[in-house]
């Protein structure tokens, strides 16, 4: 039953955990505790919603977690050696916009992954990130007009 959840979304949910991470290793461990974690949590799911959106609110949940927690170590100076982040390939033309996402202030990063890399629509990513749509709108917006300015300095 649940080996069918896996098979149909794991590979999305996977793109969506290197988005948010940004590195292999962090995507890897993201990935499996959103598994866990719905896996525990499958009982209180409601299957008249999508599985697809209650699977990525959970994984945007146990991000900001993790984020958290890797904030706090960066800044009491406990991090690791920096993890390898993941390239893109030499040849890829979208190299600059994925930069520039990734520069994005965390909120921002967080709605523009989900609406534009993870397929999620206003609604859904507002649920994902537990904030109004109108918000999820503004971050958008916002987001552009700051993506826009970085891209037209670069050339781009």
């Amino acid at each position: 039953m649940f080996d069918e959840e896996i098979a149909a979304h794991g590979p999305r949910l996977y793109a969506l955990c290197l988005r948010l991470c940004r590195n292999r290793w962090d995507a890897d461990d993201l990935y499996q505790d959103t598994w866990y974690k719905a896996l525990r949590a499958y009982k209180k799911y409601d299957s008249s919603r999508p599985f697809a959106a209650w699977l990525t609110t959970i994984c945007v949940n146990t991000y900001r977690d993790q984020y958290r927690r890797k904030k706090w170590r960066e800044w009491l100076h406990l991090d690791d050696a920096a993890l390898e982040r993941v390239a893109a390939p030499p040849d890829d033309p979208h190299a600059a916009v994925r930069q520039a996402v990734d520069a994005l202030p965390e909120p921002l990063r967080l709605a523009v992954t989900l609406y534009y890399f993870a397929g999620c629509d206003v609604a859904q990513t507002a649920q994902a990130l537990g904030v109004a749509e109108g918000t999820v709108k503004s971050r958008l917006a916002r987001a552009r007009a700051k993506l826009k300015g970085v891209l037209q300095d670069d050339g781009g």
